[in-house]
């Protein structure tokens, strides 16, 4: 082996010592490193850690048994309530105190390994503590009945999922639960008392509970059965005509007409009262008996004429009893017409025309008017005030006309040509026994409510005037 050789060979074994030392030499360090940090943290707590939602990160158990002891003694709980209803919550209101909180603390800290302590580099750890917290819970109850968020009328209720028709498709889906804000008032005290007994600075009703939560989701399994039932009324329709407009129910409010057992099994069944509330939506929307009308008057001037029965009234429960029938058959209608109790003389916004009976008690005089025009006028006699029997005013429709009728009374029969009664017992009829009509002659010497016309007048009138035309008498 020559010299160049050894030398190598001396060299090589050289590096290998050196690169041994600096392996040893970080060996060491690591240890010693591992050791100090065991040594730090055994009487603190490791690095990304919090306790009841406080960064104790690095601090002494002493420390942190202060910085929770000074904080029960200015103790405050924001209530934070998901609409902005925030509460503020005082300790001293409460008479809250906090005891041996240290020792809690120092319980908490020997669950953290000291060996473990470099995993607070890469790990969080969230702890949690219900300290011997004490206060008086008379105080708490009256404090807490006082918030606004615990008022009766307080809040928006949760929904269970439900079916909802969608109109582009032509069929119902499922509308997922809705959370609301009304307060569940035994998990809101359970939790509170949670906050209170943690020191926490929040409690947070939202995340933390306290509200009344919807009891079927949107994957409850029976709410796919209760679509695929009413899909099969998702066609039905039902166009109604009033004429001047026409309504239409159909899919998007069929769901309205069943009940849906949302918060149970999503047991489904057409309702009969929910028909009936329907039926009432269309007649007070459409339905125009008793209604308040302004008309043109014979005289020229626009007069507004309120009571009396005329108008379009719609049959209430017969109707309902129709239109159940046709949902529950699962059939269709076209240019329905509702079942009337009683009926005006036009389909139109102006139900009343220009055709109509025109009594003025103040002027003692009436007029007919037929498609505009004054076709007569005539004094009358109408009821007398001054001995209770003053006539009814408002609109009324004619009732029906009669030839040769006695009009009966306590202690009066009376035999009149032609007699057009528009309200009950009330009505237009000639007077034979009358020698004057007009002027104040109904103030004492009037009649019983009816309207008395001159004989040559109410032939007029009796031959021209239909049944259902108004009556408007002011």
């Amino acid at each position: 082996m020559g010299r160049a050789d050894r030398r190598n060979i001396k060299a090589e074994r050289s590096g290998m010592g050196i690169g041994a030392k600096i392996g040893l030499c970080l060996a060491i360090i690591i240890v010693v490193a591992y050791g100090c940090g065991a040594f730090i943290f055994s009487n603190r707590f490791n690095l990304n850690t919090k306790l009841n939602g406080v960064d104790v990160s690095m601090k002494k158990v002493a420390d942190v048994a202060k910085m929770f002891n000074d904080k029960s003694e200015s103790y405050k709980l924001k209530i934070v309530e998901k609409k902005g209803n925030d509460e503020v919550l005082n300790g001293s209101e409460i008479d809250l105190k906090a005891n041996d909180v240290e020792k809690d603390i120092r319980n908490l800290k020997s669950e953290q390994s000291p060996f473990l302590w470099f995993t607070g580099f890469f790990t969080k750890s969230d702890l949690n503590t219900d300290f011997r917290v004490t206060y008086d819970k008379a105080k708490l109850a009256d404090k807490v009945s006082k918030f606004k968020l615990m008022g009766k009328d307080f809040g928006e209720p949760s929904k269970s999922a439900f079916p909802e028709f969608d109109e582009k498709e032509g069929k119902f889906k499922v509308h997922p639960e809705v959370y609301g804000n009304k307060i569940d008032k035994a998990k809101f005290n359970e939790n509170l008392d949670k906050s209170l007994r943690g020191l926490r600075d929040e409690y947070v009703i939202a995340s933390q509970g306290g509200y009344i939560l919807p009891i079927n989701k949107k994957d409850n399994p029976n709410i796919k059965k209760a679509i695929d039932e009413l899909d099969k009324y998702a066609k039905v329709k039902v166009v109604y005509d009033f004429g001047y407009e026409k309504s239409t129910l159909d899919g998007k409010n069929i769901a309205n007409l069943f009940d849906i057992d949302v918060d149970k099994n999503y047991d489904i069944k057409l309702s009969k009262d929910r028909v009936r509330e329907y039926v009432r939506g269309l007649s007070r929307k459409y339905s125009t008996y008793g209604d308040t009308r302004t008309f043109k008057s014979a005289t020229g001037k626009e007069l507004t004429v309120s009571g009396g029965v005329y108008g379009w009234l719609i049959d209430r429960e017969k109707e309902t009893d129709a239109l159940y029938k046709l949902v529950s058959e699962k059939k269709s209608q076209n240019n329905r017409e509702p079942i009337y109790y009683q009926r005006a003389r036009y389909k139109a916004k102006d139900d009343m025309g220009n055709t109509f009976v025109e009594i003025s008690i103040a002027a003692q005089t009436m007029w007919y008017v037929k498609d505009g025009k004054v076709m007569m006028s005539t004094p009358i006699v109408t009821g007398d005030p001054t001995k209770g029997h003053a006539t009814p005013t408002g609109i009324y429709p004619v009732n029906y006309k009669q030839r040769g009728a006695v009009l009966r009374g306590p202690g009066y029969a009376s035999p009149v040509s032609f007699w057009v009664p528009f309200n009950g017992n009330v009505g237009i009829h000639d007077a034979p026994w009358k020698g004057s009509f007009g002027g104040s002659n109904y103030l004492g010497d009037g009649s019983r409510g009816c309207i008395n016309t001159p004989y040559s007048k109410m032939s007029y009138l009796f031959g021209e005037v239909k049944e259902g035309d108004p009556v408007i008498v002011y």
